[in-house]
């Protein structure tokens, strides 16, 4: 599994997949000693007197299961702990709750740059009036970058 998934997303430059009946057709296609492996996960996580909904919900936390997995065996494999991180984030996680998931190994360190590149365009004929406000076209880009030459922080 950790094989398939590193192919598909470091090689083949494919996204996370956390549609579970596509990840499984993913890993089943890829690997043929895969088949049922993911159904065999599922049905010794999930108990069958779940109602139908929570089911189909907690073939999600199988995917992710077998993410971590995969990630246990070889911490390149994909941006899972990436995804996680910037969730995180952007959930509003303080970088104590953060860093206390990476510890545990669930998630990147809270010691990430965002470069935050905003670009105005201000080019353009404009006539100075009281009527009417300017528009410039603004749009920004969020790029994130771990820090690993930083002694102080290893």
């Amino acid at each position: 599994m950790t094989r398939v998934l590193y192919e598909k997303q470091r090689i083949e430059h494919n996204t996370l997949e956390l549609t579970p009946d596509h990840f499984q057709t993913i890993l089943e296609d890829a690997e043929p000693q895969l088949v049922g492996f993911f159904d065999e996960l599922y049905n010794a996580f999930i108990p069958e007197r779940r109602s139908a909904f929570n089911r189909k919900e907690d073939k999600k936390k199988v995917v992710n299961i077998c993410y971590s997995i995969a990630a246990i065996r070889n911490r390149l494999v994909n941006n899972y702990p990436l995804e996680i991180g910037l969730y995180l984030v952007a959930s509003g996680a303080s970088c104590d709750a953060i860093n206390a998931l990476h510890n545990a190994g669930i998630t990147i360190n809270s010691f990430f740059v965002y470069n935050i590149d905003d670009y105005h365009n201000i080019h353009g004929i404009r006539r100075p009036d009281t009527l009417v406000l300017s528009a410039p076209i603004h749009f920004s880009t969020c790029v994130s970058k771990e820090i690993t030459k930083c002694e102080q922080f290893q």
